[in-house]
């Protein structure tokens, strides 16, 4: 070694000393932690090789633990330098923690029970008694309602009303032929028509869009980029702009560009992973909801959910193939429902069961496996079922459904006499509430959804409204049509004004 003096040290190993070090392997491990932060399926992989080398990666971060309870929490067992005291008192407080655990788990199961049975006695029904909410005393009820008219004899049997014609569409001002859907169960099957937003219409870069002829389109698209491209709205809108034009490629490319801003949140990608299953892209899509399970399944269900229904479509769009997707779709509907954690959000175990008994047939197809306590194991096929949740946490989305025979069926009056029901009111964000129907009369479904109690500012635009349009569930001739709407909040809106109400669909049900 050259000192600053000039001179020289020479250093050698004793005779018969070698240096144990694991150097080399540490640095590819920290490369491979790397690689692996990029797959959120491979979360558990990227943990056990950092632990392993003792290497950390860039998305990686750092829990600093002090005492036996924290480390409980953490559910992570702690070294081997904890002290005999702190050792007793975490081994005490684990048991404890698992009783307590154990007996949330059994309170969560008979509720689900409960709820479970409720629903199939709804579905089992052959008439119904109307069975409003409670209204504040000396409140005006609305206009009285017509009751439908009795199904004619020719829908009159599950298998008859199952064959019966069915159209969506989506209501508003503008409107525009959906390209269909690549491959999957989740084809509309018969005319979709969607309408872009009359909000979004009329923002300065889509007036610009509309404005430009077709060879120039992409020239003004740029320019509208260089002023509003700061924010995700402006990628979400124009994604949709391009799709509605047939321009896929396109669309896709804005989709994602979404994904890549610094102010993209949660919120952006469970919006882009809704499109992405919407348009068959479900790699892409699993992808992002894997991400967002894994980040918020400890606080509330709904990612899960998401992860889940992705996983079915894939499954489901590669049939046989796609068994691993489907058994796995169904563990994660039946785990979160029964998780006492989801108890926040009453009435989301009865649509994650109605999904899983629904995936039951398309495992036993696939040749796969699926394990359920039996009084939880039944197919509840339905003639309409629709369903909506919202991405944010400070909403309250109401689902409107008014029925052909003029009655309407919200958070108010949740069951109409032909058996319309909708459930538990989610007042918590993100939802979901769902209407069904078992055996739909004739005529038109009006879907209309109300939101209020949202005030913040949003950089992915007014809050959005995830909406599932699902004809003849859970039957072979199932369709399903997914949109999204963005939905102006403002503070204080009254829940029972009509005038205040978003048009969504219209669902025509025929012979």
């Amino acid at each position: 070694m050259d000192l600053s003096d000039g001179s020289q040290r020479h250093y050698g190993l004793l005779a018969g000393k070698t240096v144990s070090a694991d150097a080399p392997a540490a640095l590819w491990a920290a490369q491979e932690v790397q690689l692996l932060g990029d797959d959120p399926g491979r979360h558990q992989a990227k943990v056990d090789l950092a632990r392993r080398y003792q290497v950390a990666g860039p998305a990686m971060a750092f829990l600093v633990l002090e005492s036996p309870d924290q480390y409980l929490r953490a559910d992570i067992a702690p070294p081997a330098g904890f002290s005999p005291e702190w050792v007793e008192r975490y081994l005490k407080e684990k048991r404890e923690d698992a009783v307590e655990k154990a007996d949330a788990r059994k309170e969560r199961f008979a509720f689900v029970i409960k709820a479970w049975q409720e629903r199939k006695s709804w579905w089992s029904q052959q008439r119904f008694a109307r069975r409003p909410k409670a209204r504040p005393a000396g409140e005006i009820l609305p206009a009285a309602f017509l009751p439908p008219p009795p199904p004619p004899a020719s829908v009159s049997s599950p298998m008859a009303v199952e064959e019966s014609a069915g159209e969506v569409i989506v209501t508003g001002m503008r409107k525009e032929e959906l390209p269909r859907p690549e491959s999957g169960r989740s084809a509309a099957g018969k005319a979709i028509k969607l309408d872009l937003d009359d909000m979004i219409a009329k923002r300065p870069y889509i007036v610009a869009l509309n404005a430009a002829a077709a060879p120039v389109r992409l020239k003004v698209m740029a320019e509208q980029e260089r002023a509003y491209g700061s924010v995700p709205s402006f990628y979400l809108d124009t994604a949709e702009w391009f799709r509605l034009k047939g321009d896929a490629g396109v669309a896709e490319q804005l989709l994602l560009s979404a994904l890549e801003l610094p102010l993209s949140d949660d919120e952006t990608r469970q919006i882009v992973a809704f499109r992405l299953e919407r348009d068959g892209r479900y790699d892409r899509a699993i992808e992002l909801a894997e991400r967002l399970a894994a980040a918020n399944a400890e606080f509330r269900p709904q990612p899960i959910r998401d992860l889940a229904l992705a996983l079915a479509a894939r499954g489901r769009a590669n049939g046989t193939s796609g068994r691993a997707d489907l058994e796995r779709a169904f563990q994660l509907l039946t785990d979160a429902a029964l998780n006492p954690a989801s108890s926040d959000f009453d009435g989301f175990e009865v649509i994650a069961l109605m999904e899983a008994n629904a995936l039951i047939a398309d495992i036993n197809a696939a040749g796969g496996r699926w394990t359920l306590d039996d009084r939880l194991v039944a197919l509840l096929d339905t003639d309409v079922r629709i369903v909506i949740a919202w991405t944010a946490d400070d909403a309250d989305i109401d689902l409107w459904i008014d029925e052909p025979g003029g009655e309407r069926v919200y958070y108010r009056d949740t069951l109409s006499s032909a058996g319309g029901l909708i459930s538990n009111d989610m007042t918590d964000g993100y939802g979901p509430e769902e209407y069904a129907i078992r055996r739909a009369p004739r005529g038109t479904y009006r879907v209309r959804v109300n939101g209020y109690d949202a005030d913040r500012l949003n950089p992915n635009g007014p809050g959005h409204v995830l909406v599932r349009l699902i004809r003849n569930f859970a039957r072979p001739s199932q369709t399903e049509t997914l949109v999204d709407v963005d939905l102006s909040f403002q503070q204080g809106r009254d829940r029972d004004e009509e005038e205040e109400t978003k048009p969504i669909a219209t669902l025509t049900v025929g012979r």
